[in-house]
């Protein structure tokens, strides 16, 4: 009983539902979730703390979802790639996934329902989407890749609409956008020898592996840039400006290992190091978000 729920979270991919459950906080936090007052920061409303946790669990259990589907897509190619994922490894049956995956999808949906008919509609669309990338867009050169990277913007702003208007959550969602769209480049490097095997059509297989990481490097690049935009217009303080820093760093460093280093890429090793980064990345935007707050306050 025990090895089937672990196997089912395995399948879930925790480490990314949890990514997706903070990815929702943080967007409500550049809502102005919290403000500094009186010595402490406090809640602007606690009525938000109902709408957050649902649209938490709504997005929660969407992603759940996709990662569900995509495993039962990718069931056959993960023998070579991951073979110690619950599919391969046979610690899960097929139908198995398909049922948890339909299961985990409308109850994301309802939780979404409760929320407002705007996140109902933006979790129809995202959970179709899903399925497209799963079914059709993983064998495809970038598409796939802007696709995921679209989608894991979106929490963000989901995460701010659950409290009140989009405002700087659209600062994370870019943030997320391009790194989703590195990293799933460098996902698909990781993956070539099953992809080949299995007759699929991404960006290192076509264009071959120099190409493939100098446009993961471009766009790292251009993000790393980016990170630094915040700070210098004045949206966040020396506090966000430090942490980003050493996201940046922690990003390099991959980058390094990356382009410079004969590392085996089916280890995932990169992709560990990208993941650590993306919770330093969330940790420098809500630093940041209570940093302005507090000089806001202070102004007065």
């Amino acid at each position: 009983m025990l090895k089937t729920i672990y196997a089912f979270t395995q399948l879930a991919r925790m480490s990314n539902c949890v990514l997706t459950g903070i990815s929702v906080i943080i967007g409500a936090t550049c809502s102005n979730l919290f403000i500094f007052e009186n010595g402490f920061f406090r809640m602007t409303n606690y009525l938000h703390i109902d709408l957050l946790t649902k649209a938490i669990f709504s997005a929660v259990f969407i992603n759940a979802a996709g990662n569900a589907i995509n495993d039962w897509c990718d069931k056959n190619i993960d023998k070579v790639n991951r073979p110690n994922r619950p599919l391969p490894k046979e610690s899960l049956k097929p139908s198995s996934a398909i049922l948890f995956a339909a299961t985990t999808c409308i109850i994301g949906i309802v939780f979404s329902i409760l929320v407002s008919p705007v996140h109902f509609f933006i979790t129809i669309f995202i959970s179709a989407f899903l399925i497209i990338y799963s079914f059709w867009l993983k064998n495809s050169i970038l598409y796939g890749n802007f696709l995921i990277g679209l989608l894991s913007s979106a929490t963000f702003p989901f995460g701010a609409l659950a409290i009140g208007e989009i405002h700087r959550s659209w600062i994370p969602a870019f943030f997320a956008m391009f790194f989703h769209i590195g990293r799933e480049i460098i996902k698909d490097i990781e993956d070539i020898q099953g992809d080949q095997l299995q007759g699929l059509k991404t960006l290192p297989i076509k264009f071959g592996l120099p190409v493939a990481k100098k446009i993961a490097l471009l766009i790292f690049l251009i993000l790393s840039l980016f990170t630094l935009w915040p700070f210098f217009t004045e949206i966040y303080g020396p506090i966000y400006l430090g942490v980003v820093l050493t996201y940046n760093a922690l990003v390099f460093y991959a980058l390094y290992l990356f382009i410079c280093t004969h590392i085996n890429f089916a280890n995932g090793h990169i992709g560990r190091i990208l993941k650590v980064a993306m919770f330093v990345g969330l940790t420098a935007i809500a630093l940041g978000e209570f940093e302005r707050s507090f000089l806001s306050s202070s102004a007065f």
